[in-house]
């Protein structure tokens, strides 16, 4: 994919699963180019913008 200028980029050091990254623009094209290869794929979005929570809102 990125010898065809698709950004994509992935990690093995989260466990298990190993992590593709790509931008929003590009991920039918590599979602499908690893389901052809017969891995189970899942599709996961980067989180909001970062938030201060309050004192009673924190977990620690």
């Amino acid at each position: 994919l990125r010898e065809e200028g698709v950004p994509a980029y992935f990690s093995t050091d989260t466990g298990a699963s190993v992590y593709v990254n790509t931008t929003a623009n590009h991920v039918d094209r590599v979602e499908a180019a690893i389901a052809d290869l017969g891995v189970e794929t899942r599709i996961w979005t980067v989180g909001g913008p970062a938030a201060v929570l309050d004192d009673d809102e924190a977990l620690f």
